[in-house]
């Protein structure tokens, strides 16, 4: 069972405020490794993940729930650190931006009834 119609419109708003934050820029489509001169790219990180893609599984009711809607989310962060290390202006992008997607998840799920903010790291968090 997928995702709820009032889930995944809840689920694009918060891609359409990732989208129009300034940090989200690297992430918004795929990793074009041989545009971006980094063929190793797919060696390294081998489930690819991106804000696009995010909203075209969100389009197709790909997920069954918050849940797996939050876990490719972060699956961008991680692999922004994982390819380019802790010390890089990337993954001090993502970090920002996953600091406002558990915000916004975390007010999401308080709306629902769902889960108690104090519950929202620990169940959604990788």
């Amino acid at each position: 069972m997928a995702l709820s119609e009032a889930d995944v419109a809840e689920c694009m708003k918060i891609m359409t405020k990732l989208k129009r934050n300034k940090e989200s820029a690297a992430f918004r489509q795929p990793v074009d490794a041989v545009k971006l001169g980094i063929p190793h790219y797919h060696d390294i990180i081998t489930s690819p993940m991106d804000l696009h893609t995010i909203e075209q599984n969100l389009k197709v009711y790909r997920y069954h729930t918050v849940h797996d809607f939050a876990a490719d989310v972060r699956l961008i962060w991680s692999n922004c650190e994982k390819f380019n290390g802790k010390d890089n202006g990337f993954t001090e992008s993502a970090g920002i931006l996953d600091g406002i997607f558990t915000q916004w998840l975390e007010e999401f799920l308080k709306k629902k009834g769902e889960v108690g903010s104090a519950q929202v790291t620990a169940q959604y968090a990788d």
